[in-house]
This record gives structure tokens, C-alpha cells and sequence, in this order.
């Protein structure tokens, strides 16, 4: 069974990026379109408020009803990731110093994502950020390259 989280969801597209054929948005919010797509998992894993709950209902030997066992990672609730929302010094009209378009981390499409521990580079994937990957090679996350 998958789930939404509206109040987690910040309405980012990365989900419908990665997996049109099961979720939309609709408000600046995402919805389920088709719970059988098989990119609902990748869409889930790159969501960066864990707002899509997957829960895979099992039952043991004996039938009998088992309780649900989630892929919510537990990192618990509020919305950072560590990535801060300053806009800048501040201290009067027009004399914030932050990063503005382009000027920040998010780097458009293209480009390659790389382990600043052993070098391997990637493609980088539209919608899914470098550091949600981890290195084929050596485990560390990737960075924009």
C-alpha cells in the first residue's frame, strides 16, 4: 500500500519527475495516480521529505493477519534536512546576502555526480540530487560535479 504524507509533501515534483505514471501534483501537493507502477519505490527513496510512506502487508505460515511493516526511514517529523533556508545577513531593506538563482547548490540538468572519496563519476539523473546516491565503488555519497 503507498501512501502520501500532505502535511510532509512540499509539492517539489521530484516524485512525478521520476515516476509520471504514478503520482501528479494538484495544488502544489503530490497524489497517487497508480499504486502498481514499478518507479513508486525509486520516487519514495528520492522524496526529500519522506512524505511517500510504502507499506508492504505480509502474512507468516499460519495466515494469519501480520501488521504492516513500513519503509518509513523513522528520521521523525519536521521538514530539514540539514540544508538550511537563510536568506542571507539581512539587517535592512534589500541587504540580504543570499544565494539567489543559480547561485546556490542546484546546478540544472545535466552534469555528472562524483565520490569525492574514489573518483567514480555518474550521470546525473534529472530529479534525483547527487548526494541521495551512493557509490557503486566504494559506498560514499556523491557529489555535483
Amino acid at each position: 500500500m503507498v501512501k502520501i504524507n500532505t502535511d510532509e509533501c512540499i509539492g517539489c515534483g521530484v516524485c512525478v519527475n521520476i515516476c509520471p505514471q504514478a503520482f501528479s501534483l494538484e495544488n502544489n501537493v503530490a497524489h497517487l495516480k497508480d499504486e502498481t507502477a514499478d518507479c513508486i519505490k525509486q520516487a519514495a527513496d528520492s522524496c526529500p521529505t519522506q512524505a511517500i510512506i510504502i507499506e508492504e502487508i505480509k502474512q507468516d505460515e499460519s495466515q494469519r493477519p501480520s501488521q504492516p511493516t513500513s519503509s518509513f526511514t523513522g528520521r521523525g517529523s519536521g521538514r530539514g534536512m540539514g540544508m538550511g533556508s537563510g536568506r542571507g545577513a539581512g539587517g535592512g531593506m534589500f541587504s540580504g546576502g543570499g544565494r539567489g538563482r543559480n547561485q546556490g547548490k542546484g546546478q540544472g540538468q545535466g552534469g555528472t555526480c562524483v565520490c569525492p572519496k574514489c573518483g567514480f563519476s555518474v550521470a546525473h539523473q534529472r530529479g534525483v540530487p547527487c548526494y541521495q546516491i551512493k557509490c557503486p565503488e566504494c559506498g560514499a555519497v556523491m557529489t555535483r560535479n
